[in-house]
């Protein structure tokens, strides 16, 4: 993955305009402001300001918590990989930032002494959180009694995903941790009959692996049916659902409502959405070579996917939220600011920047331990 850059070091010249425009003396740290905090909800604070800023601080808020929360997932799942696998020396460091380098560089230390790995890796997806979108653009409607319009309106038919109560027709979702009925196409590990090539076999003959062909049986990732296949699916329905849908999320970009809204507000919104993504791990098939034990095997296919999932999905959702988020930053007039919203708007430039130093560091942490295993 291709970080995008970001200028980040434009905040502190951005916002020393709103520090001067303050009008409580003495008020020159975060400590002024009590009410905002990385991943909060700040919908029940009156920020002395319009939707838009109260919008575009919730969503400083939701990329900053996930930014943050996203580092010290992967940071648990390097140590507990690195440790697992017979680490016994690597300390931790008391900088978040470093320590997830530390514990990812001994995981790969670790990986690399099993010898040559194969991974097949399902592509992670993440779907943007429509609820948090939705909850967000409500205050930035010009006319409150519009309807915005439900997930189902706004998302192409055919990136709409729900559990299905019936038959699922198109794509039926699972996970490493999750085997879904299959009939079509495996995106990753095949258990049952593989009418074409199976990279691994099971104990009793059925594939355990890869297929590359038509998988009949239980898929951990995603299946794509074939023909006019049908099946009862377990995970998430992609795409099309004979019988009751529930739980709709959308795959795909969401259009913008029908209401009149401020254009800027309605970024913000859009922004949380991508920061408080609903994401899954991939399902990884692993083949090691060099005698690893049962153990360590085991240690992989639990770790990696997260490891995987912060390395691809839930970076490029960040990254784009994080994006959002800056360029909204630099319309903001400090000027107009004042009260509870001039002394937030500190404590919440200075998380954007700590997010987007989090950000490169879990990528480049998650990447090292993806390459290593040849993601």
């Amino acid at each position: 993955m291709k970080m995008r850059s970001i200028r980040v070091g434009a905040l502190p010249v951005l916002f020393l305009g709103i520090c001067a425009a303050s009008t409580m003396p003495g008020c020159t740290d975060d400590l002024c402001c009590s009410d905002f905090k990385a991943g909060a909800d700040l919908s029940g604070v009156d920020f002395e300001a319009d939707a838009k800023f109260d919008a575009w601080i919730q969503a400083v808020a939701d990329f900053s918590g996930v930014a943050n929360a996203t580092l010290t997932d992967v940071t648990a799942s390097c140590k507990a990989l690195a440790t697992e696998l017979g680490d016994t020396a690597t300390q931790d460091s008391p900088e978040p930032s470093e320590n997830v380098k530390v514990w990812c560089a001994a995981a790969v230390a670790q990986i690399q002494a099993l010898g040559t790995i194969e991974v097949n890796v399902q592509p992670a997806e993440c779907s943007a959180s429509f609820s948090a979108q939705a909850k967000c653009e409500g205050s930035c409607q010009v006319d409150a009694s519009c309807d915005p319009g439900t997930v189902e309106a706004r998302c192409d038919p055919g990136e709409l995903s729900v559990k299905c109560e019936g038959m699922c027709t198109a794509k039926c979702e699972g996970s490493a941790n999750l085997a879904v009925t299959c009939e079509g196409q495996c995106g990753g590990t095949c258990e049952g009959d593989c009418m074409g090539t199976c990279s691994a076999m099971g104990p009793g003959g059925d594939c355990a692996g890869s297929c590359d062909g038509t998988c009949s049986g239980k898929c951990r990732g995603s299946c794509t049916m074939e023909g006019n296949a049908m099946v009862e699916c377990e995970g998430e329905c992609t795409g099309g659902c004979d019988g009751t849908a529930t739980a709709p999320k959308c795959k795909g970009e969401i259009t913008p409502p029908s209401c009149e809204a401020d254009a800027e507000c309605n970024a913000s919104c859009e922004a949380s959405a991508e920061a408080k993504a609903e994401c899954k791990p991939p399902s990884v098939e692993i083949t090691v070579a060099g005698g690893a034990s049962a153990q360590a095997i085991g240690a992989l296919k639990l770790h990696l996917p997260n490891i995987f999932l912060a390395a691809e999905a839930r970076a490029e959702a960040l990254v784009a939220a994080g994006q959002a988020v800056f360029d909204l930053s630099l319309s903001l007039d400090p000027g107009s600011l004042g009260g509870k919203a001039a002394l937030c708007v500190l404590p919440a430039a200075d998380a954007i920047g700590t997010s987007f130093a989090n950000i490169q560091a879990t990528a480049e942490a998650s990447i090292s331990v993806t390459a290593s295993v040849g993601g």
